[in-house]
């Protein structure tokens, strides 16, 4: 049964399903940051032992398990965009599952083949199991062979040779006028399958419809009139089920709520759980007395006043390696090299590397990218300025190339852009700060654009996250501002500081700093 009033009124406790814990980031994104799971959906076919459940936010995926209670891949998620299994066709307007932070909605219903050739080639009637991947109302169906296939025959494949579908226009079902509330403005938000009553509900942010699918008959419920989701929350931002445990799982950004299909009942006396709440222990002190919910136009003049008297409980990086100069490679025939140190203050003092996969280049020629690589910044000296450990080796043709575009960006900072450097075969091109080349600590965003923030630009969203994390007591490395491994009031007092701080141009107009 469908819960009309859903979630319950009334929210108090929010408890914590630890199997979150295990999955791992994925350019700094997990299934419960930057506004929690988009989209979910579950594979089940109990005759082969097949039960797994798919959740996405945005484009990364994750896949767990639950017959081996484990996240595949050792909780490695994937990206849809390069998944070779998500190789669709794109739909109107070069649209595809993962674009515009997508998808939006996913479920997981039976149907019945109605035409051999496309359903594997088994008989009209047989029972398969099919995927709707959604982005608003573009959408990708994908059947699953009813059991293990027969040699050379694929588990699965993407109806219609993998090309989209507008549901909103698909037939006559699909475009009952009375339903039309379902593709106003963003479409599907959220969708779900009752598999005991043989239902599956779609949402469109704070509405949903219901559709009554048993004996593949398919009848809108409720004399096609929405439910609301309930007064205790606005929407559901993903939904899925457990058809082992008969768990319905209805998401408002990172916390669910598990509703017992079989008992007709909300689990955990109606409270929701959340996705991923670490163990927690209450702060000594709080940088700000309460998060803001608008844009900050001026830099924040609010300190802590209190300074936590506790000894900090990350450990010291275990020894300072030796201040190396960067590596000149010898460039190939066709290369030239590029080399450059940056400003970086506030990293902690004793961290005389960033990571690889902290910093991102990207070698731009006017809007085409020669390459994008991963560098490890030595620190100069005890210094704020940071150098590659190895200069960055590039392709280019026999008579160079002029004004070329060069992004630097780590995790947590600002980006550097510098323009004007030309590039010589066998040559080194480098550059310098000279006082105006920095990076700003105090981003969360990572190497990826986002929805509902401003990319490249530390404000109020990146307060928010830090103090999500801060007021948790947990270890976020997106917030870890100045590197030491611990999320504290120091990293909160970098934000301060660069607090409006954004991206930054340098045009050098030359070839290196002499």
């Amino acid at each position: 049964v469908i819960p009309t009033d859903a979630p319950p009124r009334t929210i108090s406790t929010v408890t914590t399903d630890s199997i979150w814990a295990q999955t791992k980031a994925i350019n700094s994104t997990y299934p419960w940051t930057s506004g929690g799971p988009t989209a979910a959906w579950e594979s089940y076919i109990p005759s082969i032992s097949l039960n797994r459940l798919y959740v996405c936010n945005t484009k990364y995926c994750w896949t767990y398990d639950r017959s081996a209670s484990a996240w595949l891949n050792s909780g490695n998620g994937f990206d849809m965009s390069t998944d070779t299994g998500y190789a669709v066709k794109a739909g109107p307007g070069s649209v595809k599952p993962w674009s515009n932070n997508g998808p939006t909605a996913a479920w997981t219903w039976l149907v019945k083949s109605n035409s051999p050739t496309e359903f594997f080639n088994l008989p009209n009637g047989t029972e398969l199991q099919e995927t709707v991947i959604c982005n608003k109302t573009i959408c990708w169906r994908n059947i699953r062979y009813p059991g293990n296939p027969p040699a050379g025959t694929p588990a699965s494949k993407w109806r219609d040779g993998g090309a989209a579908i507008n549901i909103s226009t698909l037939n006559s079902f699909w475009t009952d006028t009375r339903v039309k509330g379902l593709w106003t403005g963003d479409g599907l938000t959220a969708a779900w399958t009752d598999r005991v009553n043989k239902r599956t509900t779609l949402c469109n942010h704070g509405y949903c419809w219901s559709i009554d699918n048993a004996n593949n008959g398919f009848v809108w419920r409720f004399q096609v009139s929405p439910f609301p989701v309930g007064k205790g929350v606005s929407e559901y931002t993903a939904a899925w089920t457990s058809h082992l445990t008969n768990l319905e799982y209805l998401c408002n950004k990172e916390k669910c709520w598990q509703f017992n299909i079989t008992q007709n009942a909300w689990q955990n006396n109606a409270n929701p759980i959340a996705l991923y709440v670490p163990p927690t222990a209450t702060p000594t002190s709080k940088p700000i007395a309460a998060t803001p919910t608008v844009k900050p136009t001026v830099k924040p003049t609010v300190k802590p006043t209190v300074k936590p008297t506790a000894a900090p409980t990350s450990k010291p990086i275990a020894a300072t390696p030796t201040v190396k100069p960067t590596a000149i490679p010898t460039p190939g025939p066709t290369d030239a090299t590029i080399n450059f140190a940056v400003e970086y203050a506030g990293i902690a003092s004793n961290k005389t590397q960033l990571p690889a996969a902290e910093t991102q280049v990207k070698i731009m020629n006017g809007t085409t990218v020669l390459k994008t690589t991963e560098v490890v910044l030595q620190r100069r000296s005890t210094s704020d300025i940071f150098a590659p450990t190895q200069a960055i080796s590039v392709p280019v043709p026999s008579n160079g190339l002029n004004g070329i575009t060069i992004e630097i960006k780590h995790l947590t900072s600002t980006t550097l852009t510098v323009t004007g450097l030309t590039l010589t075969r066998g040559q080194l091109s480098s550059f310098s700060p000279n006082g105006e080349g920095k990076l700003y600590g105090g981003d969360v965003n990572g190497f990826n654009a986002c929805t509902n923030c401003s990319f490249g630009l530390i404000d109020s969203y990146d307060l928010n996250n830090f103090l999500e994390a801060y007021n948790a007591n947990r270890t976020d490395n997106a917030v870890d501002f100045n590197r030491d491994g611990a999320v504290t009031l120091a990293d909160f007092g970098l934000l301060a500081q660069n607090y409006n701080k954004g991206a930054q141009t340098i045009n050098l107009g030359r070839t290196r700093d002499e």
